[in-house]
């Protein structure tokens, strides 16, 4: 190594060493700038956050700050708005409003509230304008959807009045108002409110009119929204049951066809859980201590199930807990048949089927006891249903003994009902 090559390697040793400390002392600077750019805004943030939150928790904020702070505290000048609002003194409560906007420019409430502030003024003008432009931010925000629902009727602004609503009515919470907000809008006129429903809120309606027990209107509803498609089964049976609790037995009668392609006895074999509802058993499923009904499939008379009734022999019951409403179109005499069996039915008074007319007087048959055990039996009752009757009810039935021992124990099987005209 001559003595060129040494003084190279040492002064490459000087430029890397200097290099090195720049590089240490650019990244001391740096990061030194960043840590006190971070430490100046931590503490204007601590002074902000107290000054905040004394304004927030003081009874007369406005007192603690002056005038052309108000902008940066824009909730306070909307309280003080807000009060001026409710206390008559629309010109104060406006100005406040809009220093609060002049903070907050997306600041929704306070639009909304100059809005209804220049609308009771007569500035009805002025008041579309800031109603179009806070619908424009919050199309699908809820959150103001019925203030602007209320604005825009009031102010006659129709189309952004009925988006309004039918965004409102797919949430819960105000669907019950938005419906009667709508039904007042048109003054009960239920086709009119069809016409601005979306698609998805007419069944939603008819649950609302139904609710309402406003039977006309929902027979009108219910003709317009099953025009284009078949009603789902759950509301289907719904309407039925309704119907039915109405005494509209032809229209619930037709719809029930319709839906289950049956004319007669529902569900005659018990092959399907009851529903409990419309035209099909109804029943309570136990009582302890005294009942209990469900479905078995040992014995049948026919088919895979039937139904069994158990009477736990601790009460005189007076029983009619097991029943369905049957609509008739005929009122020619008539007969219906049942297979029943039973195993060690007690006392003198045991169940039997009872026929009588629903919501119509002249009609009343009944069947044989079904007592003691006896293996399956057919039952039979004939009847002529009065010509005001559009239903009969079939029901089983076991009135109180008067004997020492009356307490009902034992089981029934019940199978395979028929109506028919002779």
């Amino acid at each position: 190594m001559n003595h060129r090559q040494v003084r190279k390697g040492k002064n490459d040793g000087s430029f890397k060493f200097r290099q090195d400390l720049q590089d240490v002392m650019y990244f001391v600077i740096k990061n030194s700038l960043i840590s006190i750019v971070v430490i100046s805004l931590s503490g204007w943030l601590f002074v902000h956050g107290c000054k905040e939150y004394r304004i927030k928790t003081a009874d007369d904020p406005a007192g603690l700050l002056k005038k052309n702070d108000l902008p940066r505290f824009p909730q306070v000048p909307y309280n003080l708005g807000r009060r001026a609002y409710y206390n008559n003194s629309n010109e104060t409560a406006a100005e406040y409003l809009k220093i609060a906007i002049s903070g907050d420019i997306f600041f929704i409430s306070a639009w909304l509230r100059l809005a209804e502030i220049k609308a009771a003024t007569d500035n009805r003008k002025k008041a579309r304008e800031i109603l179009e432009f806070t619908s424009r931010y919050t199309r699908r925000v809820i959150r103001w959807k019925w203030r602007q629902a209320l604005l825009a009727r009031e102010l006659g602004m129709n189309d952004l009045f009925f988006f309004n609503t039918n965004v409102l009515l797919a949430r819960p919470e105000k669907r019950q108002d938005t419906f009667q907000l709508i039904d007042t809008q048109f003054q009960g006129q239920t086709l009119s409110v069809l016409n601005v429903l979306a698609p998805e809120h007419r069944t939603t309606y008819l649950n609302w009119l139904i609710g309402w027990n406003r039977v006309d209107d929902t027979r009108t509803v219910w003709k317009e929204i099953t025009k284009t498609d078949p009603p789902a089964p759950v509301l289907a049976t719904r309407y039925v049951h309704f119907l039915v609790g109405h005494n509209k037995i032809v229209p619930a009668a037709a719809i029930w066809q319709e839906l289950t392609g049956i004319d007669g006895v529902t569900n005659s074999g018990f092959e399907k859980k009851a529903a409990h509802t419309g035209f099909d058993w109804r029943y309570s499923a136990a009582r302890p201590g005294k009942w209990r009904i469900q479905r078995v499939g040992s014995p049948v008379h026919s088919g895979d199930f039937a139904l069994e009734i158990t009477f736990e022999g601790r009460e005189n019951l007076s029983f009619s807990h097991l029943w369905q409403i049957v609509p008739i179109t005929s009122h020619l005499p008539s007969k219906l048949t049942y297979a029943w069996q039973s195993h060690d039915v007690t006392t003198d008074q045991g169940p039997f089927i009872e026929v009588y007319g629903y919501n119509c007087k002249g009609l009343y048959k009944r069947g044989q006891m079904m007592l003691i055990t006896n293996s399956w039996q057919k039952g039979t009752i004939d009847f002529t249903p009065p010509e005001a009757c559009r239903a009969v009810v079939i029901r089983l039935r076991r009135l109180p003994s008067k004997r020492f021992d009356s307490l009902i124990s034992g089981r029934v099987w019940l199978d395979d009902f028929r109506l028919e005209v002779k």
